[in-house]
């Protein structure tokens, strides 16, 4: 009797682990919001840093993308890489009004963006 209730629960541990490998992961959230600073200078367009404490994932790539077509196209697209807590900055180039895509990826994971306004 005790080896069959043995083998059982051997047989129930493989299906548990095998469950565990085919659910499906959580996706990887957005990054929080950051605080938005002007840089000061002449650039034109306006340089704009973007600050985030404990925002995003740790050792995340976070992108940033300003899609305003007033934006040159090398200057439209910024990003940082996250520290051990998940802080990061960046510049970009950005007008009053424009709205900024911020994702974080880890690997192959990227998440939806998540839109800020810059003032």
């Amino acid at each position: 009797m005790g080896s069959a209730l043995r083998g059982a629960w051997i047989i129930g541990g493989v299906f548990a682990g095998i469950a565990a490998c085919e659910s499906p992961t959580l996706p990887l959230p957005p990054p929080e919001l950051p605080g938005i600073s002007q840089v000061a200078g002449d650039s034109d367009p306006p340089l704009v840093k973007l600050t985030s404490q404990y925002g995003a994932a740790p050792y995340a790539l976070v992108v940033t993308y300003n899609s305003d077509p007033r934006v040159p196209n090398d200057k439209a697209i910024g990003g940082a890489r996250a520290d051990a807590n998940g802080s990061w900055d960046t510049t970009i180039e950005a007008f009053s009004e424009d709205t900024i895509e911020i994702t974080q990826q880890i690997g192959a994971a990227e998440s939806p963006p998540e839109i800020v306004t810059i003032p």
